[in-house]
């Protein structure tokens, strides 16, 4: 479902003129604030990946929306927040301009400037919301990192004739946000022309070898490309990437599930091999084995041939390709 477009017919129909539902302000905002971004070696962070989840949310709750499961105001702090979760990293106030600070505190620093806290407010679009809905639109942006969802300001709370779920729409936005990992969050181009530390270049390479994310009939499905010589990354790259979503949605999947949401992990992944695409160089190639070797440190018995592999890959140029297909 398009959510953007939802909204927009609701707000037509809208008996109350209190405040309008509406986002475009709100987008041209956060597209201002990150027409220049701070992080120049992250992955993307702008308004296209709050499009992006906007998308992934659509496809999430599309059916819990149209069956009266969600109501206006819900969606309204939703997209809100999806728009403007990410913000705080721009804030080059904070902590001297410490790039490495301001990425850590960045979800507290959005909570301050959709609230006007800081010391300059930060037009955001939201000059016609009142107090209550602008909170709640900080507490669920806040929420996509860190944040215990299980504090109290995250409780149920009433507007007008609709419910206000916070926990259910920070629950929502953490894990879309997580599932906003393919090759659109990474432009290879401008890789070969900037100077990536190792972390940062690794982190690039697993959104590239990401071809998408598919969800149907509630099954989130991870998809996959990789160099034609080398289906091997396929066993490097997609525990990793399974890992890091698997993580978030075993925090929020009890709280979806409650509110309606019914959306489960494939098990298996679909992948292929395509020729051209760059390689995974050596420091890169390492820090995934030593993630793997973290990620499986508590089951070694289980997983020590993945690991005597991956120690392997650091002996040979490349293994044997795998064949295209699904992976399980």
């Amino acid at each position: 479902m398009d959510l953007v477009h939802w909204l927009d017919e609701q707000n037509k129909k809208r008996r109350s003129v209190e405040w309008p539902l509406e986002l475009s302000g709100i987008r041209h905002a956060a597209a201002m604030i990150w027409v220049r971004p701070l992080h120049r070696d992250y992955t993307d962070h702008s308004v296209w990946h709050s499009e992006r989840i906007i998308d992934v949310l659509g496809h999430v709750v599309g059916e819990l929306v149209a069956a009266d499961g969600m109501g206006s105001v819900e969606v309204f702090i939703l997209l809100a927040a999806a728009y403007l979760h990410d913000i705080g990293m721009q804030d080059e106030r904070f902590h001297g301009g410490d790039l490495d600070e301001i990425r850590n505190h960045h979800h507290e620093l959005t909570h301050s400037c959709i609230l006007g806290k800081a010391d300059a407010r930060v037009p955001l679009g939201l000059e016609l919301v009142p107090p209550e809905i602008r909170l709640t639109i900080a507490d669920v942006a806040e929420a996509h990192r860190k944040t215990d969802l299980s504090d109290a300001k995250y409780q149920e709370v009433r507007h007008g004739d609709q419910q206000v779920r916070a926990r259910f729409l920070a629950a929502l936005l953490r894990f879309s946000d997580a599932l906003d990992i393919d090759n659109r969050r990474v432009h290879m181009q401008l890789k070969d022309l900037m100077v990536l530390k190792a972390e940062a270049e690794f982190h690039w390479l697993l959104c590239y070898y990401v071809s998408g994310v598919s969800i149907k009939n509630g099954v989130i499905t991870i998809h996959y490309q990789f160099p034609e010589d080398c289906g091997h990354y396929l066993q490097l790259v997609e525990p990793l990437v399974r890992n890091d979503v698997r993580e978030e949605f075993q925090n929020v999947k009890i709280i979806l599930r409650e509110c309606g949401c019914r959306i489960d992990l494939d098990d298996r992944c679909e992948y292929r091999l395509v020729p051209g695409l760059a390689h995974m160089p050596e420091e890169a190639l390492r820090i995934a084995i030593d993630r793997q070797k973290r990620i499986h440190t508590g089951e070694i018995a289980k997983y020590q041939d993945r690991i005597q592999y991956c120690d392997s890959l650091l002996l040979t140029a490349f293994a044997p390709a795998a064949d295209e297909g699904a992976y399980e």
